[in-house]
């Protein structure tokens, strides 16, 4: 029964997402019309092949580690868990954006196309700070559909009032940004409220041997 349950909110949840990411995508195209449309899918691109990089096993693998220390009764460890995952995949945002810049700076493309990848590109630093994966492990299903529904809302709100015409193109990734930034925010902050057992410390060492378990895990 709970199964159930948590697998209707989380379908509510991205259905609504999708609904409203598709609204909004209809009405950037017919906006901004094709040539403007198409430098914001081109250069969207290169975010969603660095969300990617950011991401790969390591969601995974912080899901599983967190369902298995409730499992086990281990709750202190879930802290370690969680900033090890988040931290690294901070450390991983920040190198793609890196060679994301490099990328549209020699690419033989527009100085506004440029512009829009580098634009783009900062909305991975709150993409790898969203914590949906914790939740999930928690399985409080219910936060991960607010999250997708503040995403969804805030982006399609703010591309409806504040897009007008074709000029406004390099408003749309920063409308992304925000949007990715309060979601991220909203689940920081649900989870320094429902979190077990106090902050982690550790000596850099001992985070890197732990950061290079993961990346194995991961890759």
């Amino acid at each position: 029964m709970r199964a159930a349950k948590n697998f209707v909110i989380l379908f509510i949840g991205d259905g609504l997402n999708y609904l409203l990411n598709f609204f909004a995508i209809v009405y950037l195209a017919r906006v901004l019309e094709v040539s403007n449309f198409g430098k914001i899918s081109f250069a969207f691109a290169f975010f969603s092949f660095g969300s990617f990089l950011t991401n790969l096993g390591l969601v995974s693998i912080g899901t599983r580690d967190i369902a298995q220390s409730l499992k086990t009764g281990e709750r202190s460890l879930q802290n370690k868990y969680i900033n090890n995952v988040v931290t690294l995949r901070q450390v991983l945002a920040a190198i793609i954006f890196i060679v994301l810049m490099i990328i549209a700076l020699v690419i033989n493309k527009p100085y506004e196309v440029k512009l829009l990848i580098m634009l783009y590109g900062l909305s991975l630093f709150p993409f790898a700070l969203l914590l949906e994966w914790v939740f999930l492990g928690w399985e409080k299903m219910i936060y991960i559909t607010i999250s997708k529904l503040i995403l969804g809302t805030s982006y399609f709100a703010l591309v409806f009032v504040l897009i007008k015409n074709p000029e406004q193109i390099k408003t749309v990734p920063i409308i992304f940004l925000v949007s990715n930034l309060l979601t991220a925010l909203f689940l920081v902050f649900v989870y320094l409220r429902h979190r077990h057992g106090g902050h982690i410390q550790s000596k850099f060492r001992e985070r890197f041997s732990e950061w290079r378990i993961l990346l194995k895990s991961a890759l």
